[in-house]
């Protein structure tokens, strides 16, 4: 009864909102997210644009986003594929992206979790390496609603790491639907960020691993959809992010690969057709999000996980 009172209560509740976990939605994601193709450029593996984030979100049914990030000019955490020869973005800094899936996040609350990961694309000196994750803190606190920012503290709870609160179950979808989790995705940095693998007490960001173990990163980025290493992972409780295929080249077996493997998150350059490509990655569900092949129950569907009828009150 219960489940049927709360979404009577509020439009946004899905039905198993306290039955499925957050591991148990596969969702599908862009590379390079922010991309547009730059003037000049005639580069093949360049010449491609996604459309904005808020267009990804409301009409393609992306939920996790790559944004590739640096600091060049010691001020601005800039959002751009290559400094200089690629720098063509539809969010030309990390606030203004944040602040877009914020802004969408925040009108659609019946959403499931939306995950943005950030590739760090310049070295970091070790010396500097505090401030600079500091500031980058700074930038996503202050672009994502505290009441939409899922943390490491929200899922680690009481439990002694991230692992130890994994292995115990990730939060229900009800917990974190509505939300948005933003994955530091540079393993030289992972160290200084978790105070040397000891604590991400009040950090805004889970640190990610490719595989290698880490009490504190419960999130791995294995690009290969073929890697059997990801329903292991998967198997085990820890989230995955894996690639579909790559621009130019639309990949129908990668994407069937990527869907079947466990991975919680596949990233494709062809969320649409577009570009002149007559080619999608389609998930196979009715909503944004599809069941895990590995993870979730057999009760569980598509609409379960975000019901489009769902989304707003």
């Amino acid at each position: 009864m219960w489940p049927f009172l709360l979404a009577c209560a509020d439009p946004t509740i899905h039905p198993q909102d306290a039955v499925l976990r957050w591991n148990d939605a596969v969702a599908k994601g862009t590379h390079n997210s922010y991309h547009v193709q730059s003037d000049g450029v005639t580069m093949e593996e360049l010449a491609y644009t996604h459309a904005p984030l808020e267009v990804q979100l409301d009409e393609q049914g992306v939920r996790h986003f790559e944004l590739d990030i640096d600091r060049a000019d010691g001020v601005t955490f800039r959002v751009r594929h290559i400094a200089v020869i690629d720098e063509g973005s539809h969010c030309p800094t990390l606030a203004e992206c944040l602040t877009t899936i914020d802004a969408w996040s925040a009108a659609h609350p019946g959403h499931g979790p939306i995950m943005a990961l950030l590739e760090v694309k310049e070295v970091i000196d070790a010396e500097e390496a505090s401030a600079w994750l500091d500031a980058l803190d700074q930038v996503v606190l202050s672009s994502v609603a505290q009441e939409r920012l899922l943390t490491p503290d929200r899922v680690q709870g009481d439990a002694a790491d991230l692992q130890a609160a994994i292995e115990r179950g990730w939060p229900t979808l009800g917990e974190v639907r509505g939300k948005v989790m933003i994955v530091l995705y540079d393993r030289a940095l992972r160290d200084a960020y978790t105070r040397g693998e000891t604590s991400l007490a009040g950090r805004p960001m889970f640190p990610m691993s490719e595989g290698e173990a880490s009490r504190w990163s419960a999130f791995d980025v294995l690009d290969d959809p073929t890697d059997a290493a990801i329903a292991t992972q998967a198997s085990a409780g820890r989230m995955i992010r894996s690639r579909a295929d790559g621009w130019p080249d639309p990949d129908p077996e990668g994407g069937a690969a990527a869907i079947a493997s466990g991975a919680h998150w596949v990233s494709t350059d062809f969320p649409v057709p577009s570009n002149g490509v007559d080619y999608e990655l389609q998930l196979g569900g009715e909503g944004a999000y599809l069941c895990n092949p590995i993870t979730a129950p057999a009760s569980c569907t598509s609409l379960d996980l975000e019901d489009p009828e769902r989304l707003v009150r």
